[in-house]
């Protein structure tokens, strides 16, 4: 089974500061940008799966988009919360790893 590398909980300020520079290198070899998922996704079960845009794997970013996801859970709160703001991002409580642990979730977590 496979296990996503939690670099750090990470709070929306904190998120904003962060650049595409950020990388972690993989297993084999390559370097892969940061991204940012809710406390919720995990491997074990489905919870759904929402992005800030689409997203396939190796895909090229503009310097200021960083991938992004959370759960169908999250996607309630921040709807009933008007969007992103302090009440939706302390439910979701967003976590920063690497790009090839976000395309495991989210493999698992769409249908």
């Amino acid at each position: 089974m496979s296990s996503i590398i939690v670099l750090n909980y990470v709070s929306g300020a904190t998120a904003s500061l962060c650049t595409p520079e950020f990388k972690r290198k993989n297993n084999a070899g390559r370097y892969s940008r940061a991204a940012f998922v809710c406390q919720h996704l995990n491997l074990e079960q489905y919870k759904g799966f929402g992005e800030a845009f689409d997203t396939y794997r190796g895909m090229q970013l503009d310097e200021d988009d960083d991938f992004q996801a959370w759960c169908s859970e999250c996607e309630k709160v921040r709807l009933q919360s008007n969007g992103w703001n302090d009440e939706s991002e302390e439910f979701a409580k967003i976590k920063l790893i690497c790009e090839d642990c976000y395309f495991e979730l989210k493999s698992l977590n769409t249908k």
